[in-house]
């Protein structure tokens, strides 16, 4: 899971124009991240799901830094006011889903605001 950091603030700075940008960017990055087996959504206003398919936690590190790396890239190509801060989560587990994504925005909330 992860969050989109001060995207609240951006809309109310530079306007919701601008927000849809960043978040219609985010998907692109994502789009291209992800396997065709993964699936990836929008969860909230500024919060995205992605279920990796059979990976463990070292390659689910290795998304993540790949996922970090591209966002890092749209950042220095795109020209949005502010670069964007992703806050994410990685949590492997084979349980009931309901329950797997309540345990994981409940970290994302506790972490927001702090550098993963």
């Amino acid at each position: 899971m992860l969050d989109v950091e001060g995207l609240r603030e951006l809309n109310s700075r530079y306007g919701h124009r601008i927000g849809d940008d960043v978040l219609r960017g985010i998907g692109k990055v994502i789009k291209k991240t992800i396997r065709e087996v993964d699936i990836a959504s929008r969860y909230g206003d500024d919060e995205y799901l992605i279920l990796l398919y059979g990976v463990d936690e070292i390659k689910g590190q290795t998304f993540i830094h790949r996922l970090r790396e591209n966002m890092n890239k749209w950042n220095q190509s795109e020209t949005v006011p502010a670069p964007v801060k992703l806050n994410m989560c990685l949590l492997v587990e084979d349980r009931e889903f309901q329950s797997v994504l309540q345990k994981i925005k409940n970290i994302i909330d506790e972490r927001k605001g702090i550098p993963l």
